[in-house]
């Protein structure tokens, strides 16, 4: 399934982003 590969990049790149830029905010995925 490339939507589930698409899905875990997207989430991957989504929690890097937060991790390196919005510590602050902390969401839970």
């Amino acid at each position: 399934m490339p939507e589930a590969f698409f899905i875990i990049r997207f989430k991957l790149s989504d929690f890097m982003y937060l991790s390196e830029h919005d510590k602050k905010l902390n969401v839970p995925v």
